[in-house]
């Protein structure tokens, strides 16, 4: 049974306003609160996928993330989840909120705007899982099919990984920032991170090697372990 959550209270649209399907990229919105608190929310979507997420940097703190396959009909967008950390609050498996663009900006919830970001294509946009890992025995894959996933999702300069378990919610944990991917040589700049906010901040770097839908990705992870991964398209 669908449970819908409805991310605010549905607004009359302005004549201003005008419909769009929402463009692939990336958008931001941004807040302080009386503390001076910045709080961030980043919206990524390519080819019908989208991601929310919510965090702060100043202090680092991550707050929320949620994901799925978008539609849009009749000014509203609507969210397949795969993923919520606030599932367990509101038991809710569809996500939907009412959706306007005033110019480039999107504006969800009847009011709050989002900034869309400059357009960073790269190779490795899209959407990848986890697909195994490179040994001295060789290539060692995993069932990609099954319910337990780690999705890594790359927008325009934009990456967000996520772990969790497709049908029950479950939450492992996600991560995400900026990256480059430039001959060969791959950079993350983390923004947030749910398991360990000290991390925020840091720059890693990898070699990286794309082979048809694998992307093969070595270097050391952010607690400076040896890794070498192998990250695969997810095609449905």
């Amino acid at each position: 049974m669908k449970k819908l959550q409805t991310f605010t209270t549905l607004l009359i649209c302005l004549p201003m306003f005008i419909l769009a399907q929402v463009a692939n990229g990336v958008y931001m919105h941004e807040s302080v609160d009386a503390d001076d608190n910045l709080h961030q929310e980043k919206f990524m979507i390519q080819d019908g996928y989208a991601v929310l997420t919510q965090y702060s940097s100043q202090p680092a703190g991550f707050t929320s993330t949620k994901g799925g396959t978008v539609t849009t009909k009749h000014g509203i967008m609507e969210i397949s989840l795969d993923f919520s950390t606030t599932y367990a609050q509101d038991g809710a498996n569809v996500a939907a909120v009412p959706y306007e663009f005033v110019g480039d900006t999107l504006v969800l919830g009847g009011n709050k705007k989002f900034t869309k970001q400059a357009a960073k294509a790269q190779a490795l946009d899209g959407r990848w899982l986890m697909g195994g890992w490179v040994t001295d025995e060789g290539e060692k894959r995993r069932d990609i099919t099954q319910a337990r996933k780690t999705l890594k999702f790359l927008v325009d300069g934009h990456f967000q990984w996520v772990a969790f378990t497709q049908g029950t919610f479950e939450f492992f944990g996600s991560g995400g920032g900026q990256f480059t991917s430039v001959d060969g040589a791959y950079t993350e700049k983390i923004e947030f991170f749910s398991r360990d906010n000290s991390r925020v901040g840091m720059g890693l770097e990898f070699h990286f090697d794309r082979k048809d839908n694998d992307w093969y990705h070595k270097g050391f992870s952010s607690k400076g372990k040896p890794m070498h991964e192998i990250w695969t398209i997810w095609a449905d």
